[in-house]
């Protein structure tokens, strides 16, 4: 094939944009030549970087480069995540910008959340009057169309198209909305729909494969129009060895009881707190719970986290300085999860991110979380949650419903509110965004019917009924501090809720040991509505506990034995087939659900080269001429890489690197990964290459058997393959 060369006219620069739009100024492109990146994946990450450097001419420039100001680039916008000042070799102060695109910016802030008023409570002494038991039943899976979806992120369908295009017929999944962004759905769940992304403009483009995917009559050759070739084989998520439970059923025994004693906090049996053990028995009831086998040394090293992270504290909040506390989402808890990550994870009806046990679950429901800590530093959960529910329920397990006191819901809604960020002026009553002190009382007694004096913490006060003193105090009461600036709403006669500062978002803690002096005043309609004053939940009633009983049709191991003799036996997490019935297509399934070659990706490396004049012998002109292979991303080309094996059509999905229009030299590299499955042809040679070493062996021979001639360049490379 005829390597082809597209040569077309292209005018690219960078400007900075100030966040209110008012200002637009250029960034040299002596700044750009050598420093700027542009990092554009499909379905990841899409933006660009570069260093300025302070001068007295791009002063201006300079400082408008700041957090959430724009960077325009090659039509499109992206916001400034990052700067980072520092000095170079010169002396020279410099900032290292990086912005993200601005459409990946806004959807950070479009959320789902499932509605937290449901309480489920324990039983105990209680005494039976009837039961009743339906029959076994099997499960029916509920597939939904990608679009029906997205439309729950957003409050309208003109909201929805305004940020979202769909391209393509998408298959049906069975993946279910969960608490968080649309973009971490879209990263969990796209790929199940046969769907892939980027940002384009003002909107998210979802197209399927095939849409995306077009045949560019391009060859890379290594060593011919690429100077590097590179092939990386991820083995993280490589599983040969699985639990497989398939067929789903269930049985629900309902008991009429009467004189229970009853709690409100919905825990699971088992340790769930710290105990004199420092959450040992906790760990250890949260693995087993999750399905995750641990040891003794398992336990010492999730302790030793845990003491790193916060010293045992389940209810600290970050106080370092970060880009998360700038934007209201610090890390808190026990394992210093950071809100939107906690969310990711939690499971149902375990999304307190105070609770240590809660942490606990959700760090469970990592893949591999024990490998993802040392207990000597800090750690970065990554990696596809294993489940939506606590995994461990072929057990049977009971619950029970009632009426909760007009106190406990009044304590419950406010609590939905924890983790909100703090929002001055930020709006109140809808439980969504984050608001005020003011703006969460005003939501707590808005959602009541109650109304209160006003929006501020004085008309709160102005408008309260009366004055009362500390000993008083419960369940709706308001708490005024610092010269009447800052109210805080009483949970009970130990506990408030507050929205604090910028730095920390919506926080529960003990009345005891807070700021004063300070004023308690009561609303009187509030107070009659919780009049019991205790905000607990009653004893001594009639209650309806559910039995559920739930087991599978069959359990079996998956195990690939191809895979096993090559890598060596990595066990996953197990699979659950619910609604699948037939033993076989189990077995089938399993094979399709297991990854157990590693994924592969192939790097390419090109120099795209400049053909177009300067401009007094530094400066680049806006509109020049560029000689460079035209790709972007979805092109279909064909890769040969003798040396690897490799010569397939592979797809682009991943473009990074400088722009010839700064640099007349720039490096551009191309990934290309086995989304097509071109590149699973590569494994067996992977394999062997890994094992002996024989790529490098027989590239070097190949290339001395034929006579190559050999350049200082290629010496080099040959010498270092020696030398390691």
């Amino acid at each position: 094939m005829v390597v082809i060369m597209t040569s077309y006219i292209r005018s690219s620069r960078v400007v900075i944009k100030s966040r209110d739009g008012t200002m637009e100024e250029r960034v040299p492109y002596e700044d750009l030549h050598d420093s700027f990146s542009r990092d554009f994946e499909l379905g990841g990450t899409w933006n660009v970087s570069f260093t300025i450097v302070y001068r007295e001419s791009n002063k201006t420039v300079f400082n408008m480069a700041k957090e959430k100001a724009f960077v325009g680039y090659n039509g499109e916008w992206y916001v400034i995540q990052q700067v980072n000042p520092e000095i170079n070799d010169e002396g020279k102060l410099t900032n290292k910008i990086t912005a993200n695109h601005q459409i990946l910016d806004q959807l950070k802030s479009i959320r789902y959340d499932t509605d937290p008023e449901t309480t489920t409570v324990t039983t105990s002494g209680s005494a039976t009057t009837t039961e009743n038991s339906n029959e076994p039943k099997k499960t029916e899976v509920e597939t939904h169309t990608l679009d029906e979806m997205l439309s729950l992120f957003f409050s309208s369908k003109e909201e929805y198209q305004k940020y979202i295009e769909l391209d393509g017929n998408f298959k049906k999944s069975d993946a279910k909305a969960s608490d968080g962004t649309v973009l971490d759905w879209l990263n969990q769940n796209l790929s199940s729909y046969g769907g892939v992304f980027w940002p384009q403009g003002n909107k998210l483009i979802i197209k399927t494969w095939d849409k995306l995917k077009h045949t560019v009559d391009v060859d890379f050759r290594y060593m011919y129009n690429t100077t590097e070739s590179k092939i990386n084989a991820d083995v993280n998520s490589l599983v040969n060895v699985r639990k497989v439970y398939a067929g789903k059923w269930e049985q629900t025994i309902t008991t009429t009881t009467e004189s229970i004693d009853s709690s409100g906090s919905g825990s699971v049996s088992g340790a769930t707190g710290q105990g004199n053990d420092f959450w040992a028995s906790a760990i250890r009831n949260a693995a087993n719970l999750m399905d995750v086998a641990i040891d003794d040394n398992g336990v010492a090293l999730v302790q030793a986290q845990i003491r790193l992270e916060s010293g045992g504290n389940e209810t600290i909040t970050q106080q370092i300085w970060d880009i998360n506390m700038a934007n209201g989402n610090s890390a808190q808890g026990l394992l210093q999860f950071i809100p939107s990550t906690f969310n990711a994870y939690a499971v149902e009806g375990h999304k307190n991110i105070k609770s240590g046990f809660d942490q606990l679950l959700a760090a469970f429901n990592i893949p591999d979380f024990l490998s993802q800590i040392s207990g000597r530093s800090g750690w970065s959960p990554h990696g596809t949650k294993r489940s939506n529910t606590i995994i461990r329920q072929q057990t049977t397990s009971t619950t029970a419903t009632q009426t909760k006191s007009k106190a406990q819901e009044v304590i419950d809604y406010a609590r939905q509110f924890l983790g909100k960020p703090y929002v001055w002026g930020g709006p109140s009553g809808d439980g969504i965004h984050g608001t005020d002190c003011s703006g969460l009382c005003n939501s707590i007694y808005a959602h009541f019917g109650i109304k209160t004096g006003g929006r501020t913490t004085w008309a709160l006060k102005s408008g309260a009924s009366r004055t009362i003193g500390r000993s008083e105090v419960t369940t709706g009461d308001l708490g005024l501090c610092n010269n009447d600036e800052h109210v805080v709403f009483a949970l009970d006669n130990s506990k408030l809720i507050q929205e604090s500062n910028f730095n920390e978002p919506c926080n529960e803690r003990a009345i005891a040991g807070y700021y004063y002096p300070i004023t308690w005043v009561r609303y009187d309609d509030m107070y009659n509505l919780v009049k019991d004053g205790t905000g607990s939940i009653g004893t001594g009633t009639t209650s309806s506990s559910t039995t559920t009983k739930t087991w599978y049709e069959y359990k079996f191991t998956y195990r690939d034995e191809e895979s096993i003799k090559k890598y060596g036996e990595q066990l996953g997490a197990p699979l659950k087939l619910d609604a699948v019935y037939d033993l076989n297509e189990a077995k089938a399934e399993a094979k399709a659900e297991t990854e157990s070659e590693p994924t592969v990706s192939l790097d390419l490396t090109t120099i795209t080269r400049f053909n177009g004049s300067r401009q007094d012998g530094t400066n680049l002109v806006d509109d020049f001429t560029v000689n460079q292979i035209g790709l972007d991303l979805g092109a279909v080309v064909h890769a040969t890489v003798k040396e690897q094996n490799v010569d397939s059509d592979v797809t682009v999905v991943k473009i990074s690197g400088n722009d010839a229009c700064f640099n007349d030299n720039a490096e551009i590299t191309y990934t290309f990964n086995s989304a097509n499955s071109a590149l699973h042809n590569i494994n067996e040679s992977l394999y062997l290459d890994i094992r002996s070493l024989n790529v490098k062996q027989r590239s070097i021979t190949d290339w001395l058997d034929n006579d190559m001639t050999i350049s200082t360049h290629q010496a080099d490379w040959i010498d270092n393959i020696l030398r390691h």
